[in-house]
């Protein structure tokens, strides 16, 4: 075992955040630390100051690689020429941060903000990275206004020379992101413009390979939304391998997370819970508790398909109490909600459908319609099962309930046609589960193209 590595074991620094903090990639940390290849001054400079920025002291490069004295005395030197350059970059990303958030807070528009910068002498790598960490930020909540953020960034990108790793990483990254907040728009073919913009890019220098890898799951996770399942998992493959080989299991666990969701969404329970059971592993030694709870809620959707309802429960109730610890709202009621509908097809209809009604009234209180409407449609199909009294009529109440709602919140009309449609059938006593999963499957694309137009699958409805 060489200096380095027994360090980091003794540390408990896990090589990620080496790699992070000290600016190279896992595969070539890997190949110092292993004893595989001989690290440059710079290499060993910048993995010094790592070491004490992560250790929170300092750290000798004696302690990290067997050197003699002269060379030790050589790498010192080197070693504060990294510390210096460190504290000049931190001191531009700062300048960049406050000229930001000068101008939101003075209210500046987006399309003048160039001039700003311009003016500022702020056309700088520094800039575009935090211009793309403000859209990141954006992209969930201001979707519009993050996109406009990162046409910014790629125009900043595109007036520096691509003569190091870095500018090309981050403007390859400010493309990426720009297709995120497009795909949050609905406008695919843009996003997938932009993917396409950023893999050319980022293969323009070979140490941008976790980007690409990155630029892939991107693509899968918006080809996805599209329902084009099988070319997803054909990109998550390819993201898949990329992360294996820089060794970053974060990123590998959410490609096999998201590829376990593709097999459950086309109906392959028994392959989809063996991937995401692969990811607990790699998403444990992260940390990402998140996304740990995430495979947890999967899984246990999984089992409730596959009749598994004992284990459906612990994992479920796994990814609950997770979910409740983290604050996270919505995904405590999806949970819930899961474990609603495994008591309502397993266990007890009547106290399921209790439990139904419930987490239905959650997402409309955190105004979330699309998944109380899913919450409706699987009400709906308990009392289909269960021949309630009337059940027909009262399925058909919440199928107007829905349609109210959507209505009054201006969505579009294809949605309330569907819904429409499997009240009209309601009413009429000539529907079963069938039509159920159509209307399902429906609102499900739905809610990711809002121009997608409802046709029964089931041709005994159409």
């Amino acid at each position: 075992m060489t200096r380095l590595e027994q360090f980091l074991k003794n540390r408990k620094i896990r090589p990620a955040h080496l790699a992070r903090e000290s600016g190279y990639s896992r595969q070539h940390l890997l190949r110092v630390r292993t004893g595989r290849m001989e690290p440059t001054r710079r290499c060993i400079a910048a993995i010094v100051t790592a070491a004490c920025a992560l250790s929170k002291g300092d750290v000798r490069p004696e302690e990290l690689f067997e050197l003699s004295l002269h060379e030790s005395g050589a790498w010192e030197r080197q070693q504060e020429l990294t510390r210096k350059a460190a504290v000049d970059r931190k001191r531009a990303l700062d300048a960049a941060q406050r000229l930001i958030h000068r101008l939101e807070r003075e209210n500046v528009p987006v399309t003048k903000w160039f001039a700003e910068l311009e003016s500022a002498n702020a056309l700088t790598e520094p800039m575009v990275v935090v211009l793309v960490e403000r859209s990141r930020a954006l992209t969930q909540g201001e979707p519009r206004r993050a996109e406009k953020v990162q046409q910014l960034a790629i125009k900043v990108a595109e007036r520096l020379p691509h003569d190091t790793a870095a500018v090309v990483s981050v403007h390859g990254r400010a493309y990426m992101c720009r297709g995120n907040a497009l795909a949050n728009l609905s406008e695919y073919d843009a996003a997938f413009h932009a993917f396409d913009a950023a893999e050319a890019i980022l293969t323009e220098s070979s140490q941008c390979i976790r980007e690409l890898g990155q630029v892939w799951y991107s693509r899968a996770r918006t080809l996805v939304r599209r329902n084009a399942y099988e070319e997803a998992k054909q990109w998550l493959r390819r993201a898949s391998v990329i992360f294996g080989f820089v060794h970053d299991d974060r990123m590998a666990g959410l490609t096999r997370l998201l590829e376990g969701a593709v097999l459950y969404e086309i109906g392959d329970a028994a392959a989809a819970e063996r991937v995401l059971r692969g990811t607990l592993d790699l998403l444990g030694r992260t940390g990402d508790k998140a996304a740990l709870a995430s495979a947890w809620l999967n899984i246990g959707r999984c089992d409730i398909e596959l009749g598994e309802t004992k284990a459906a429960r612990v994992w479920l109730e796994k990814a609950r109490v997770s979910f409740a610890k983290q604050g996270a709202r919505a995904e405590v009621a999806r949970a819930r909600w899961c474990l609603a509908w495994l008591r309502a097809l397993y266990e007890d209809r009547s106290s399921g459908l209790d439990l139904l009604w419930e987490a239905r009234r959650s997402f409309e209180q955190m105004e979330m319609p699309t998944d109380a409407a899913l919450v409706g449609v699987d009400i709906v199909e308990v009392l289909l099962i269960g021949e309630t009294p009337d059940g027909a009529a009262i399925a058909a109440d919440v199928c107007r309930s829905i349609i109210d709602t959507f209505q009054a919140r201006g969505e579009t009309a294809n949605v309330r046609r569907a819904l429409a449609y499997l009240r009209e059938a309601l009413r009429q006593g000539g529907t079963d589960r069938t039509l159920v999963h159509d209307v399902r499957r429906y609102v499900k694309r739905w809610s990711n193209d809002p121009t997608t137009v409802f046709e029964p699958a089931s041709s005994e409805h159409a």
